[in-house]
């Protein structure tokens, strides 16, 4: 018996926010103690976003383990100069459910932020070439879109803080 009711849409919802926080692969079960509801009715809600291609699952041991497709993973931009920092910070974040993007320069960002794609979170270093990372936070603000900004920088003097 499902101990907190509420409309499909709001158990749907909640799926969905467990499948991001939760490891590569929850099971139904694991789900359905999350989010208070049994199985058999977390399974049937995760066969409708099946359906819908929002979420995918693999069967591993006759176990179902869900998991988001790749177009409803939070997606990351990490933008730094240096290709050796984009590929650790992308090697440490896939295991996370994020899909990672990357731009080697601010004119690389700047270009791709112009595009409809969506961005939940920008990485940036500041100390790029041609345009830097405050260079790029500042033409971010004409952007239509405002995307959360964490900085990766190997500045670390106050004044360099305040700016």
């Amino acid at each position: 018996m499902d101990k907190d009711t509420g409309s499909s849409q709001e158990i749907q919802q909640k799926i969905m926010q467990a499948l991001k926080t939760f490891p590569r692969g929850a099971s139904s079960s694991t789900l359905a103690k999350a989010i208070n509801h049994n199985r058999v009715t977390i399974a049937k809600y995760l066969e409708i976003l099946k359906a819908h291609g929002v979420v995918e699952y693999e069967d591993v041991a006759q176990a179902k383990m869900w998991q988001l497709t790749e177009k409803n993973r939070p997606v990351i931009l990490v933008v730094d100069d240096e290709k050796h920092v984009v590929k650790l910070i992308k090697l440490t974040l896939q295991p996370q459910h994020y899909t990672i993007k990357e731009a080697y320069s601010g004119r690389e960002a700047l270009a791709y932020l112009n595009t409809p794609q969506n961005i939940d979170v920008i990485i940036l270093d500041l100390m790029m070439p041609e345009i830097s990372g405050y260079d790029l936070l500042e033409a971010m603000k004409s952007l239509p879109r405002k995307n959360p900004t964490v900085i990766l920088s190997a500045k670390g003097e106050y004044e360099d803080k305040i700016k």
